[in-house]
């Protein structure tokens, strides 16, 4: 610290995510005493505060990243606001050819791009974020030039890929030598089950982000394990007191439709369940009270790729909804992504 005062002027501080960071110190003070002296909210950034406020190294220069429902917030403190709006198609262009032909797959440029033209409600969207276009791009030349189309597909491909990469990273040989490539070991759908229950009760709070405390209560042995599988990104918490005091670490999916998608996974699981089942069901937001339907987009998301998960058993879940007077629209809408069978 004594070095950077000397590096003031020459200093950028990057807090990236600060309506995240919001959202996260409020949840922790409303789990601790008031004794703390934290209210939550902009007092629980510590450092960061005095930085946006000028108290701690006000000659230094700050780049604050936050979804653009925040901007105003942070008028009085900025000099300047850029929208960011996502990749354009050229820039996806010339990103995908950079990938192969670093790889000296030329021939694997054309067909990926007109794999994404032809799909403009999955793949399309995809692409134009910044990490997606790379994860289709590993995606597509593991898979030997398949790609996915269907959502539900996709998203599957996309864990498969992850994990099967994070593991023979590290060396876990039992991966590499199952007879079905595309599989993965037992322990680690448990893992995903296990984060996505918690995934989906942080959903149910509007939020996309969790403490490595959550994570430890949540995930079998108490471990950071499902942090290794390559879904999810370690945010930095910005403190010199952060060793001392062990501010919680928080992490985020790559891509909130992971997050759905993990929701899912662990309902899924606990199909068989009736009370359980019942219960996650019913709390899910904007599930009934409209006529028109779902008008919460993550739970509409959470049960097409739930729906699609169970196929032949998506009954289960039909069953739950008959004394929620879910409306026929989104019946069938769900009827459509298990499949029609004789039971559903």
């Amino acid at each position: 610290w004594k070095t950077l005062q000397q590096l003031e002027d020459r200093l950028l501080f990057v807090l990236d995510g600060y309506d995240e960071a919001i959202r996260i110190g409020s949840f922790e003070s409303s789990n601790k005493s008031s004794s703390n002296g934290l209210s939550g909210g902009r007092d629980a950034l510590g450092d960061a505060l005095e930085l946006l406020e000028g108290k701690l190294f006000p000659e230094c220069r700050i780049l604050v990243t936050c979804c653009p429902g925040w901007s105003s917030e942070m008028t009085n403190s900025v000099q300047r606001r850029i929208l960011l709006n996502g990749l354009d198609w050229n820039h996806v262009e010339n990103l995908v050819a950079t990938y192969f032909l670093g790889n000296k797959k030329q021939d694997h440029v054309t067909r990926l791009l007109d794999a994404i033209c032809s799909s403009p409600l999955t793949l399309r969207p995809l692409a134009s974020w910044p990490s997606g276009w790379l994860l289709l791009c590993v995606l597509y030349e593991e898979d030997c030039g398949h790609i996915p189309t269907d959502t539900l597909d996709l998203h599957q491909a996309l864990f498969k890929c992850l994990i099967r990469r994070s593991l023979m990273k590290r060396g876990d040989v039992f991966t590499c030598s199952l007879s079905n490539p595309t599989d993965l070991p037992g322990h680690c759908k448990k893992l995903l089950a296990e984060f996505g229950k918690l995934a989906l009760a942080c959903i149910k709070e509007e939020r996309f982000m969790y403490t490595d405390g959550e994570i430890r209560s949540h995930c079998r042995g108490g471990n950071l394990e499902v942090t290794e599988l390559g879904f999810l990104m370690r945010g930095l918490n910005f403190s010199k007191c952060h060793v001392q005091k062990k501010r919680s670490d928080c992490y985020t999916p790559i891509h909130r439709s992971f997050a759905e998608f993990l929701s899912a996974y662990y309902i899924s699981s606990v199909v068989h369940y009736a009370n359980i089942l019942r219960r996650e069901l019913e709390d899910l937001p904007g599930l009934t009270g409209s006529p028109n339907g779902i008008t919460d987009a993550s739970t509409a998301l959470i049960l097409r790729f739930l729906m699609g998960l169970l196929g032949r058993k998506g009954h289960l879940v039909f069953n739950q909804f008959s004394p929620l007077d879910v409306p026929t629209r989104t019946l069938f809408m769900l009827l459509q992504a298990c499949g029609p069978s004789e039971a559903n």
